[in-house]
């Protein structure tokens, strides 16, 4: 796992700006823990390799 992170900035819908907080409360995840989580996890249902 890759230890240098890289800032990034996103914009998005109060509604799902709203349902995100809901997920990172949910899970106990950071709002970045939760974002990383989520994109591996849709790397692996479409079988993609992660670099």
């Amino acid at each position: 796992m890759a230890t240098d992170k890289k800032r990034v900035q996103i914009s998005m819908t109060e509604e799902i700006a709203s349902k995100f907080d809901e997920l990172t409360e949910f899970y106990g995840l950071s709002k970045s823990g939760l974002f990383a989580v989520l994109i591996r996890e849709d790397y692996e249902r479409k079988g993609l390799e992660e670099k």
